[in-house]
C-alpha cells in the first residue's frame, strides 16, 4: 500500500480508470502492486511525499487490529480529507527524511561525484 501526500496546488491523480484532482494536502491511498500516476497541473512547485507499507506488514496489522486474520484493507476512494491524519502523516514522512538524511555519509567535496 502507498500512503502519499501531495503538497501544492494543481495535482491530477489516475486509480483505476478515474482521474481525481487532489487538493493540497491530501492523503493518496493505493492498494498493493497497481498501477497509478500522478501530475502536476500547475507551473508552481508540488512536493509528493510516499510511504510503501509492505504487504505482510500490513497483514500484520489487519490481523491484530481485527484480532484474527482477515482481509487486507481496502480502500473505494483513494482520497483522504482528513486533515489531523494527514499533519501526522507529514509528520512521520520529515522525521523520516530526517532520520535519513543523517545515516548518510557526507562528502566534504559534492563536485567530485559529477
Amino acid at each position: 500500500m502507498e500512503l502519499g501526500i501531495r503538497q501544492g496546488d494543481g495535482w491530477q491523480f489516475n486509480y483505476r480508470g478515474t482521474m481525481y484532482s487532489v487538493p493540497s494536502n491530501t492523503l493518496v491511498v493505493t492498494q498493493p502492486q497497481e498501477a497509478h500516476y500522478a501530475d502536476s497541473t500547475s507551473d508552481r512547485d508540488c512536493t509528493f511525499r510516499g510511504l510503501r507499507v509492505g504487504i505482510d506488514l500490513l497483514q500484520q496489522v489487519a490481523t491484530e487490529v481485527a484480532g484474527r486474520k482477515t482481509a487486507l484493507p481496502s480502500f473505494g476512494m483513494p482520497l483522504v480529507h482528513d486533515r489531523d491524519l494527514n499533519t501526522q502523516i507529514v509528520q512521520v514522512h520529515q522525521a523520516l527524511e530526517e532520520s535519513i538524511s543523517g545515516l548518510e555519509p557526507k562528502n566534504p567535496n559534492p563536485k567530485s561525484q559529477i
